[in-house]
């Protein structure tokens, strides 16, 4: 893009020669860089320079670039144009820095939020010409996350901002972490995830790490069911235990369904052992069967609390949380929460 900067010619003495030749319909230099004294100092690469009849210098910029001290930071990923992943994986964006005072680190802000992802921000230290990430993780099919940055007064961002889609490769649902899903998605007649409600966080798909969880009370997060990686039993725990923003007297929920971010789905028989609901605080736990083994071939053939059939040949279950409680301290401004991770079982037994 070219721009055009207009100085007097009365307050350009350093360009009293320059002007001279033009006056007479000659350029002083066909291309070069001009320093514009009264700008702060600012300087472009130009093109063309001309005086204009009413005594005024035209200076032709060849590009937009006025201030060269100036950083840019600029996001990208490569799963570009669309943005499409697939429903929950784990990712991050590139944080690209250019420009600006050289050996000089510059503070980029950053934030993540959406209907598919946790939200959380912070900020990141880059020297010129280096380049950071942003981690995030996209939820089930349909779900979103928008993963935004921010430059430091006297700097700019391009491109600042991309929403990121969970989109299985077929259309439809895509399958757990951690070994994967069965046939598909959420069935048609489950009903649409709320607005309110949000997905869990990929970070515990490896079954090693922790999703220290807050939300609202009576908000609804989905985790899809994993499946055991190489250990020869089919059961996987989902646990729950307290952390440093657990509010006192919560009333802990958990369905296992087709259905993510729903409890009670229409149309949808839960059985009583894939619902949990307790008040203790230091461990909530459901055991859930991926897979049918030995005598254990049926929910009714796991008729204890806490055994939960769930075979991947039906396709991919969710575990829905839900946490009632009345007070969450005000400084925890996203809620109070547990820490969630998944447990893998050596051995089929039910108890």
């Amino acid at each position: 893009m070219r721009t055009t900067t207009t100085t007097f010619l009365r307050r350009t003495f350093v360009l009293l020669g320059a002007a001279l030749a033009l006056a007479t319909g000659t350029p002083a230099m066909a291309q070069g860089k001009v320093t514009l004294t009264g700008t702060s100092g600012s300087s472009c690469d130009y093109s063309e320079m001309k005086v204009t009849p009413n005594g005024n210098i035209v200076v032709t910029c060849n590009n937009t670039v006025v201030n060269p001290s100036a950083a840019n930071f600029a996001l990208s990923h490569s799963s570009g144009p669309q943005f499409v992943l697939a429903p929950n994986t784990s990712s991050s964006a590139t944080v690209t820095r250019t420009g600006g005072p050289a050996g000089e680190a510059l503070m980029v802000t950053y934030s993540v939020s959406g209907s598919g992802c946790s939200s959380f921000g912070g900020g990141i230290m880059m020297l010129a010409n280096s380049s950071q990430t942003v981690p995030f993780s996209v939820g089930a099919a349909g779900t979103s996350c928008l993963v935004q940055i921010g430059a430091p007064s006297g700097h700019t961002a391009s491109p600042s901002s991309i929403t990121f889609t969970a989109q299985s490769p077929t259309g439809g649902g895509g399958g757990g972490g951690g070994g994967g899903g069965g046939g598909g998605g959420a069935p048609s007649d489950c009903p649409a995830i709320p607005n309110t409600s949000v997905a869990g966080s990929t970070i515990v798909n490896d079954f090693q790490g922790v999703d220290q969880r807050r939300m609202g009370s009576g908000v609804i997060a989905y985790y899809p069911v994993l499946t055991p990686r190489t250990v020869a039993s089919v059961i996987v725990e989902f646990n729950q235990t307290a952390g440093n923003t657990t509010p006192g007297g919560t009333i802990t929920e958990f369905q296992v369904s087709r259905c993510p971010g729903s409890f009670d789905p229409p149309g949808h028989n839960i059985a009583p052992q894939c619902k949990y609901r307790n008040s203790q605080l230091q461990l909530n736990s459901l055991k859930i069967w991926t897979a049918p083994t030995g005598q254990y071939t049926s929910q009714a053939a796991l008729p204890w609390d806490g055994n939960c059939y769930a075979p991947v040949s039906d396709g991919q279950y969710y575990v829905n949380v839900r946490w009632t409680y009345s007070f969450c301290s005000p400084e925890y401004t996203n809620g109070c929460g547990f820490n969630i991770r998944w447990i893998e079982y050596t051995s089929n037994s039910p108890f």
